[in-house]
């Protein structure tokens, strides 16, 4: 073990979001969420497309695209102005005889994924 110190200090400034969402038409909504990270790379952080009441039923509602899963608390939205005391439990890795190819398939739980979702509300 080895003895050091941490310093902190300012706000985590790591990149510029530019979120929009919105009704297209009756039961039909998006979002759309361009990202710069801090390196100046440009990306999709999320940008789906959602379904509302298909078929008359609000037991059918389907979302599709990149989105993030429906977790307790989202690691999306932070809770204080540091990256310090984040959500590191949503990227738990388990060790492995082969961690290094295991990472490159690891699953995130804090990760927005792409995929579809079908939900219903009572």
């Amino acid at each position: 073990m080895v003895n050091g110190r941490v310093t902190t200090h300012g706000f985590d400034l790591s990149g510029f979001d530019l979120w929009s969402a919105g009704t297209l038409y009756k039961n039909i909504s998006f979002t759309l969420l361009p990202a710069v990270e801090a390196s100046g790379a440009l990306g999709f952080e999320a940008a789906f497309i959602r379904f509302d009441n298909l078929k008359g039923s609000r037991w059918l509602n389907l979302k599709i695209g990149k989105f993030e899963l429906d977790n307790m608390i989202s690691e999306k939205r932070f809770f204080f102005l540091s990256s310090n005391g984040g959500y590191q439990s949503y990227h738990f890795v388990p060790a492995s005889e082969d961690t290094i190819n295991f990472n490159r398939f690891a699953f995130g739980l804090g990760d927005n994924q792409l995929g579809a979702e079908l939900s219903g509300i009572p």
